[in-house]
């Protein structure tokens, strides 16, 4: 099912362009020209999809002990990391709209220096990984070292809390790596509000609504679905 909702976007576009050519060859017209103008508009298409539309759907049950928080997009000042704004929103939104019975927080950098240390001090707060900004940690790879971590702290459940935009191929992937690494693990999901992107991300395609959307849909997705699962944490946490 995952991978039919993942590669509908291009079927779309596959489908869509089939009577295009076909309209083109009929009348005599240059697919040349014609094509460039079909992908273009295509593109648009898909940067405007509406967000309800990416979004994962939330499960009943949001009770666990542990909550994943993944990043997005930090910003630095110099040789200081910022959170940005949906790293900031993220952390307040956990933090206030986290269940009683979360008592654990498995979090990326950019989070990690968000939270409010008055705010958290009855949680442990946990990295998911070392940060190092020479080394990039993807959405799948990310999730097998939180599992990782997860299975060290003995826990077979936890929250997904990422952005709005993202949530959905999280899941996915918390799913995909789970079948193998952690087989009893249930992940929840939350409904996330539409969440800000950081207009001065130190990654690019976290910039933009428009563009991340692009990314998402027809790029994002499916490399995660087709890439190796990983054998290994690719920047184990040293805290």
């Amino acid at each position: 099912m995952a991978a039919i909702k993942i590669f509908t976007p291009h079927m779309l576009g596959v489908v869509g362009l089939v009577p295009l050519l076909y309209f083109a060859t009929k009348n005599n017209l240059k697919i040349s020209l014609i094509l460039p103008v079909y992908v273009i508009l295509f593109l648009v298409a898909i940067g405007l999809t509406p967000r309800r539309w990416v979004h994962a759907t939330p499960t009943n049950d949001q009770n666990a002990a542990t909550a994943i928080v993944f990043g997005f997009g930090y910003e630095t000042d110099g040789a200081k990391l910022l959170p940005g704004a949906a790293n900031q929103f993220l952390a307040d939104w956990i933090v206030a709209n986290r269940n009683a019975q979360t008592k654990t927080l498995l979090v990326q950098e950019g989070v990690l220096v968000a939270l409010n240390p008055k705010t958290v001090s009855q949680l442990d707060i946990k990295r998911i990984h070392a940060h190092d900004p020479t080394v990039y940690v993807n959405t799948l790879e990310a999730a097998f070292c939180a599992i990782q971590e997860l299975n060290g702290l003995n826990q077979k459940k936890a929250l997904l809390v990422s952005h709005d935009v993202q949530l959905q191929r999280m899941v996915w992937d918390f799913e995909r790596v789970g079948q193998r690494n952690c087989p009893d693990c249930v992940f929840l999901v939350p409904a996330i509000p539409n969440t800000p992107f950081p207009v001065n991300s130190v990654h690019l395609q976290t910039r933009n609504q428009f563009v991340y959307t692009i990314l998402e849909l027809l790029i994002l997705r499916p490399r995660d679905l087709l890439t190796p699962l990983p054998s290994q944490c690719k920047a184990p946490a040293t805290l």
